[in-house]
């Protein structure tokens, strides 16, 4: 973040870790975001995390938004 980014581009960005680990990371984009302005596309295939972080939703299914 040292550019000073206002939009940034998370491609499962927490799915390889262990959910403890997921919580603190989400935790400190979540707080990233409200302190920097930041927007996130957030892209996972874990809805929970999705519901989690997310204002608004788009689901993709064979590249279409539906």
């Amino acid at each position: 973040m040292a550019t000073n980014q206002e939009f940034v581009v998370c491609d499962e960005a927490v799915s390889a870790l262990d959910v403890s680990i997921q919580v603190q990371i989400i935790t400190i984009l979540k707080d990233m975001q409200e302190e920097m302005g930041l927007t996130y596309l957030f892209i996972s295939h874990d809805f929970s995390i999705v519901r989690f972080i997310s204002d608004d939703v788009a689901v993709m299914y064979f590249g279409q938004i539906v």
